[in-house]
């Protein structure tokens, strides 16, 4: 093998590191709907779909914390809409249980854009000078 091949696998396994966090958000989302459509029909597991697009939530976040360099755990933020998601499965799930699975898409994507799309990037803030 020579050192161009092996710089060029070194990218792509990177990319594809890469790639974990929204990829193990993806799999929450699928998962959290099946669940919840899965428990529709019953009362007591109303909150297995939120929790675990939240326990996903929260994973993801945390591996992207680990791979940035930062503090290896979540983000207050991602706690924050894990705790909201929970709640708002709550909400709408002890009313119609059905509705939660239509719920969790929606919120999913917003939490995927919310931690990956709109994160700052690394480096120094606006408001760092004062």
């Amino acid at each position: 093998m020579s050192a161009t091949s092996l710089a060029g696998d070194s990218y792509v396994r990177n990319h594809w590191i890469q790639l974990g966090p929204s990829a193990i958000l993806a799999a929450g989302i699928i998962g959290s709907t099946l669940a919840s459509v899965l428990a529709a029909k019953s009362g007591c597991l109303v909150l297995a779909g939120t929790s675990l697009l939240a326990v996903s939530l929260v994973g993801a976040d945390a591996l992207h914390a680990r791979l940035t360099g930062k503090r290896s755990g979540p983000s207050t933020a991602a706690l924050l809409l894990a705790g909201a998601f929970v709640l708002a499965g709550a909400i709408v799930g002890f009313r119609d249980p059905r509705a939660v699975a239509s719920l969790i898409p929606f919120s999913g994507s917003a939490a995927w854009a919310t931690l990956f799309l709109l994160r700052p990037k690394s480096g120094p803030s606006a408001c760092s000078g004062i």
